[in-house]
């Protein structure tokens, strides 16, 4: 038998809040709860803590982006990580969606010692609009930076670069 432990869930969202990716992780969640492990939730949305399925959840608004290097992570996202890394001291943290928290999540993970686990649901990681799919409405086969650049200056065209 598996002793209990404490999953922390890291995520863009939470169900109710549309989405595959949210639907998906609130029932992973529920099934560990029910397994008698203790769960708590990191995500973003209206500023808030509430306890739902058995699950300590955490809200943060999403941090402001306003270049394209936010992308990868702002200082108000890394505050908000440190002080649910505090609060909840998880066992293990499962990342299922790095969109508004950027790569420096995981790097803030690796410094404090916490164990990770990505979950890849989608493409992020590499194309901002998460699906490769470019906003001339073509499949992007590869990640190739004169394409991307053109499509992001498009699609968030409030970004500077």
């Amino acid at each position: 038998m598996v002793p209990p432990a404490h999953i922390g869930f890291l995520g863009q969202g939470w169900s109710p809040d549309p989405g595959g990716i949210e639907t998906h992780t609130r029932a992973l969640a529920r099934g560990l709860v029910d397994a008698g492990h203790a769960v708590s939730a990191l995500a973003l949305g209206p500023a808030s803590r509430v306890i739902l399925d058995g699950v300590d959840l955490t809200r943060v608004p999403r941090p402001a982006v306003d270049v394209l290097a936010d992308l990868d992570g702002t200082p108000q996202g890394l505050a908000a990580l440190r002080r649910w890394l505090r609060t909840a001291r998880p066992d293990l943290v499962h990342v299922h969606h790095l969109s508004g928290w950027g790569t420096v999540a995981l790097e803030e993970l690796h410094a404090q010692g916490v164990p990770f686990l990505v979950t890849l649901h989608d493409d992020w990681l590499t194309c901002p609009r998460g699906q490769r799919w470019h906003v001339e409405q073509r499949a992007c086969p590869v990640a190739r930076p004169e394409d991307c650049a053109s499509c992001l200056a498009r699609s968030h065209a409030g970004l500077q670069a």
